[in-house]
């Protein structure tokens, strides 16, 4: 079956005016307007079929914490893992599936993002990732949110870092030789210069905690 579109405008401006089942209707409107031009397409020629023999896979990006589909691609799989990836503003699940062909048509009807079937695949898909892994959703979010807390701290320079890392920094036992080297840096190399004094000079004052008990001793 053919179907003819008739069209208007270039580039951005480029927009359909009319569809038409009837060649000279179709050519009739169109030559009301000289800017407007016919074009001519064959409806239902590629079936969905040999779409899924060129792309049988789908690689989809699920926002859990916001219950949405991030972002979708089609390709072969290639069987990659599930993961969380905490690179973004806000930890992403990543996962392959295969497409069938309801997929397909439910992704076509709903604008792909908007698809209840795939939003359901990718909240299955995470509980089983949860479920295999013995965390719910709340600790893989504060695991991932704080894994980029840390990414964040190690490549941010201490003069710039904000209250929330210094804070978070107190927080993780494992950076505390990187602060310490950059506390160590900063006395014996920047701070002579900008007190006009020596290292020899300076004094490091350490809070040291005390148990009650001693205080009676």
């Amino acid at each position: 079956m053919k179907i003819y579109v008739v069209t208007e405008g270039h580039y951005s401006d480029y927009h359909i005016e009319q569809v038409f089942t009837d060649k000279k209707r179709a050519r009739a409107y169109a030559n009301l307007y000289p800017e407007r031009h016919l074009e001519t397409y064959v409806a239902d020629r590629v079936s969905v079929k040999y779409e899924k023999q060129e792309k049988h896979g789908l690689y989809v990006a699920y926002d859990f914490k916001n219950n949405k589909i991030d972002s979708y691609s089609f390709g072969e799989l290639e069987g990659i893992p599930d993961s969380v990836d905490s690179s973004w503003a806000h930890p992403i699940f990543r996962f392959e599936v295969e497409a069938s062909e309801r997929l397909y048509y439910d992704i076509a009807e709903h604008h792909g993002y908007k698809s209840p079937l795939l939003l359901k695949i990718a909240q299955d898909r995470f509980a089983s990732y949860c479920y295999e892994n013995f965390k719910n959703a709340d600790e893989i979010l504060r695991e991932k949110e704080a894994e980029k807390e840390r990414w964040m701290l190690a490549h941010t320079p201490l003069w710039m870092a904000s209250s929330s890392s210094v804070s978070a920094a107190n927080t993780i036992n494992a950076d505390i030789n990187r602060i310490l080297k950059h506390m160590i840096t900063l006395i014996s190399e920047k701070l002579p210069d900008y007190v006009d004094a020596s290292p020899f000079d300076i004094q490091v004052l350490t809070i040291k905690t005390q148990k009650m008990s001693d205080k009676f001793i």
